[in-house]
């Protein structure tokens, strides 16, 4: 039986979500350059600790070695925002979050 996640995040994790909700996909490189942090371990240890909470969701080739990964709002975020209301979320922009997992490897990319 899993235990239920807390919804306790970090300054910056919800900076990345927000940033997220803003321009729907983003790569590890685009997240550090808008948070404007030099240090890039400290930004993958806060994109692979909201994977594995399923905040976020991260589309990853593994046959192409090189690619980098991209990542877009998850499920968890999306209740995250409706219990943490915040001004610059719009609630009707959220149900989006139900189909970005579809859309295709080109539209991601671009």
């Amino acid at each position: 039986m899993k235990k239920p996640i807390p919804l306790t995040l970090k300054n910056q994790q919800i900076n990345i979500l927000l940033l997220l909700y803003q321009f729907r996909f983003l790569k590890r490189t685009q997240i550090q350059t808008l948070l404007k942090h030099k240090q890039f371990n400290r930004v993958i240890i806060w994109l692979n600790e909201l994977t594995e909470k399923e905040y976020i969701k991260r589309y990853f080739n593994q046959k192409i070695a090189p690619s980098v990964s991209v990542y877009s709002l998850g499920t968890k975020s999306r209740t995250y925002f409706l219990k943490n209301p915040d001004e610059k979320i719009h609630m009707s922009l959220l149900e989006r979050v139900w189909r970005e997992h579809k859309y295709s490897v080109a539209f991601r990319n671009h």
